[in-house]
């Protein structure tokens, strides 16, 4: 793997060893608890859970709980005010997760990434923050692929961006990380090793996802509209 002189905030100079693509995200989990959500049952029968905002404070009601009769405006305050305190406990429980997880990143970095001797030379929270951006390979995000779309190959849809249109297509209810997948499909097209495909620029990268992109982007985008003015027709001629 390729190695970076890297400037230490004392003037020194270390060699930081680059990782692969995706090492840390296969190497350490981020066991980073979700979003907390509270059930809720709508007016047609479906429950659902939906995200609490707990940046609206809830005020502690005056009356004792043991005290209110259920369904009534006290028994509902004293329910979103628990609600809003076990999220506060939830959202700490994910700083906490997160703390351990840059923790363990740190660790690995400075374990597979300096030497011994470069390694102790490391002092202040900048000092690693510059190891970090040598040792991870800077691939680009979502955000980076959408402004080469819009900005270069000037894709859009209607009066949105074709990436935003895309991404708010109705779908499945499966997920995954799609930039890895893309990036990954992309070597084995270019028929590259790992090593030879980390030589190129961010910005070249991003340029070869784009322009593979795009032509399924806008025929998921056409074939969706074709479907959505088919139902239409149907339903105003039934």
């Amino acid at each position: 793997m390729a190695v970076t002189a890297v400037t230490l905030e004392s003037g020194q100079v270390v060699r930081v060893k680059r990782l692969g693509l995706f090492v840390i995200e296969h190497d350490i989990p981020r066991d980073v608890p979700g979003d907390y959500t509270v059930t809720v049952l709508f007016a047609n029968g479906e429950i659902y859970e939906q995200p609490f905002d707990i940046s609206v404070v809830r005020e502690k009601p005056d009356k004792p709980f043991e005290d209110c009769q259920e369904n009534t405006a006290e028994y509902y305050q004293w329910r979103e005010y628990l609600r809003w305190q076990n999220g506060i406990v939830h959202y700490q429980s994910q700083i906490d997760a997160l703390d351990r997880y840059f923790e363990r990143v740190e660790r690995y970095i400075l374990d597979n990434c300096l030497s011994d001797d470069d390694r102790q030379l490391i002092e202040t929270w900048q000092d690693f923050n510059s190891v970090y951006e040598a040792a991870i390979p800077d691939m680009p995000d979502g955000k980076y692929l959408e402004a080469i779309a819009t900005n270069i190959f000037q894709a859009k849809w209607g009066e949105v961006s074709a990436f935003e249109a895309y991404h708010n297509l109705d779908g499945s209810d499966g997920s995954y990380a799609w930039i890895p997948q893309r990036i990954m499909e992309l070597i084995i097209k270019l028929g590259e090793t790992e090593e030879r495909f980390l030589e190129r620029s961010k910005r070249e990268i991003g340029m070869m996802m784009v322009a593979d992109l795009l032509p399924r982007m806008m025929e998921a985008l056409q074939s969706d509209k074709a479907y959505k003015d088919m139902k239409v027709n149907n339903d105003a001629t039934n």
